[in-house]
């Protein structure tokens, strides 16, 4: 499907090395990062352990990216449900993408140098328009956030 679409790509890269994902050929064809482009890190911070630097890639993103760019992050947490959220640790325990929840602090870290749209740093059912129609957005286990580059 990618092959037939001038303006898509897939590239296998290390997220934990940011040059090979942000330098590569096939995505400087793509995206001028002269101008404001998303970087959409959906699900993927939280299996990059602590000793991985996530605030260091993410600042790599950050400097790529102009003037107006956006951050979109969603990442696990064990904040609300700490007991579910082992259970699925334990699971990724023996996998080569072990899963590292963070808390709410630690999320918000990672859009340093962006400024936070509203509502913010959330759980991630509390983005939609409607989010009482959620009995228990906690359940998500899961943050969310955008941030902008206006500075």
């Amino acid at each position: 499907m990618l092959a037939e679409n001038k303006n898509a790509t897939a590239i296998l890269a290390d997220l934990r090395q940011p040059a090979t994902v942000l330098g590569r050929d096939d995505t400087l064809r793509l995206l001028d990062f002269r101008k404001p482009v998303a970087a959409l890190l959906f699900a993927v911070l939280h299996f990059l352990a602590d000793d991985d630097s996530p605030g260091d890639i993410v600042a790599s993103f950050r400097e790529m990216l102009s003037l107006g760019s956006s951050l979109v992050i969603s990442h696990a947490t064990d904040d609300h449900y700490p007991e579910e959220l082992a259970q699925a640790v334990e699971l990724y325990h023996n996998t080569r993408n072990r899963l590292t929840p963070r808390t709410h602090d630690q999320v918000v870290q990672l859009f340093a140098g962006f400024d936070l749209a509203p509502p913010g740093v959330v759980l991630a059912p509390l983005w939609q328009p409607d989010p009482a129609e959620f009995i228990d957005p906690p359940r998500s286990l899961c943050y969310g956030g955008v941030g902008f580059k206006t500075i």
